[in-house]
């Protein structure tokens, strides 16, 4: 912030109709009800059917999907903006932004799910009326050097038709929620004079056992045998793991990979028998012990090293991904889409103090998104197994935007 942003602090001063562009499962409107805001579920704009069914059981409403492809200004309802403050999120595919995904950008006319970010450029220039705020949502490389050319195109857009942006990359770990999830955040508004500060975290009191079932079927517990192989039957292919990109694999790093899986599985049978101490992490591609690890974010990829999270005697963090076991039983990474569903390639796995490994089930991921049992249990009447994974790993943590709204109202 500078002497130039203004000298009243940015507030809504009216009852809100909050309008959601790539809804999910509802994380902004959840946010704004645990705050006792004054506002409505007013439009929502979803294209998965599996996810609007779980919205609507979530919030007690009657959405369809919709394709923001096909979505026009009147199917905004912006109306009476002397009686209301309109907020639009738009939590667009992070697909092609990600790391861990596609990596093709978000460039207009790139046709990338990414690239969707340009339809909300469309439904602003048709109506006649704008919100009165706009909240971005997605994965931190929004800001990397390939990205960062489109977003700066996105922010100059917004400031033509008079918004003034704010953003800041968050971590969710730092609002009391175990979960390493860096996003990056942008508030816009219109009208001058204002100031916005994004809150700063409140520090971390709760474990990730402290989220954790206390009854879990049998089900979601690995036998033995697959145990042993975690991890050992998938052969990366791209230096892009490694942080390079670009070049296959050689053989030669093929068969250090290949060392490095069996020191990934050595890892778990060294935590099983408590040969490491609380705080500690093992390397599994640099097959190293570090004493100060910090649980990575956790990601889904094609290929290379997956992630599984840990308990022993509460709760171990791994991340197959880049190789890193935390032993002080504070913060899960990143959810993913899968969420679990695929342990021996991709998937998230917790060793009980018994010296057992399971998946985290899917109302834990929700657990960790901020959502309350209640929403998770009218969305398991109405979804899948595998969708309620996908749909937490998809979401936004509600503790974050809590707070960022906050600083609103």
């Amino acid at each position: 912030m500078s002497f130039f942003d203004g000298t009243a602090p940015l507030k809504v001063r009216k009852p809100i109709r909050l309008i959601e562009l790539f809804a999910g499962i509802g994380a902004q409107a959840k946010a704004l009800e645990n705050l006792g805001a004054d506002f409505e579920r007013y439009r929502i704009c979803e294209i998965e059917k599996s996810v609007v069914d779980s919205y609507n059981a979530v919030h007690g409403t009657f959405f369809m999907p919709t394709d923001i492809m096909k979505l026009h200004a009147e199917d905004l309802g912006i109306v009476d903006t002397d009686k209301y403050d309109y907020i639009l999120t738009y939590s667009f595919p992070c697909t092609d932004l990600s790391k861990v995904g596609k990596q093709k950008g978000m460039g207009k006319g790139s046709g990338t799910r990414s690239g969707l970010l340009w339809e909300v450029e469309r439904l602003l220039n048709e109506t006649a009326e704008l919100p009165n705020f706009l909240l971005m949502e997605n994965v931190p490389d929004i800001l990397s050097e390939s990205n960062r050319k489109d977003f700066f195109a996105w922010c100059a857009f917004l400031e033509e038709l008079g918004y003034t942006n704010r953003y800041a990359v968050l971590n969710s770990k730092d609002f009391d929620v175990p979960q390493d999830r860096e996003r990056c955040f942008m508030l816009s508004w219109l009208g001058e004079g204002m100031y916005y500060n994004f809150p700063r975290g409140k520090g971390r009191k709760r474990k990730l056992k402290d989220l954790l079932e206390t009854e879990v079927d049998e089900r979601y517990y690995l036998k033995e045998d697959a145990i042993k192989e975690l991890n050992l039957s998938h052969t990366p292919k791209k230096r892009e793991i490694c942080g390079y990109s670009g070049s296959l694999w050689t053989e030669e790093e093929k068969t250090e990979m290949a060392d490095g899986r069996r020191f990934y599985r050595q890892a778990f049978e060294t935590l099983r028998t408590n040969e490491c101490e609380d705080g500690d992490t093992i390397d599994a591609f640099n097959q190293r012990v570090n004493k100060s690890g910090v649980s990575p974010t956790v990601t889904t990829r094609p290929e290379g090293f997956k992630t599984a999270i840990l308990v022993v005697d509460g709760p171990i963090v791994y991340d197959g991904y880049n190789g890193v076991i935390r032993r002080d039983g504070t913060c899960v990474g990143t959810l993913t889409t899968n969420c679990g569903a695929d342990l021996k390639r991709n998937g998230q796995g917790i060793i009980e103090s018994e010296k057992r490994i399971r998946k985290l089930t899917p109302k834990e991921c929700w657990r960790l998104m901020g959502f309350d049992d209640e929403s998770y249990e009218r969305a398991a009447k109405v979804t899948t197994h595998s969708q309620l994974y996908k749909q937490a790993g998809n979401s936004i943590v509600v503790d974050v935007l809590m707070a960022i709204f906050k600083e609103l109202l």
